[in-house]
């Protein structure tokens, strides 16, 4: 978890804590951001979710936390990644 910076938005309310970096990464004439994301149960400090992917954009914009369906939600222009809380298994990470 080093290098990763805690999600603070909804943070109260939420079943997971989010932890998230970026990195700008330069490949020859390719440049992107890695974006790298843990998600741990608040209650028993288990890794629930654990991704690592490429992003032209830099950050997200918005976090939607949604109880009732069990889901956390980053969004930015043209990428969402979603988190959905199941009772006895891992988060499932669709990027």
């Amino acid at each position: 978890m080093q290098g990763l910076n805690l999600v603070l938005d909804k943070l109260e309310h939420s079943p997971l804590l989010l932890l998230a970096s970026r990195e700008y990464k330069r490949e020859g004439n390719l440049r992107y951001y890695l974006l790298r994301l843990q998600a741990l149960d608040k209650q028993t400090g288990e890794a629930r979710a654990s991704l690592e992917t490429p992003s032209n954009y830099w950050s997200f914009n918005g976090l939607k936390l949604n109880l009732a369906e069990r889901y956390l939600e980053l969004g930015s222009y043209n990428q969402r990644i979603r988190l959905v809380v199941g009772r006895q298994q891992p988060a499932s990470v669709k990027p």
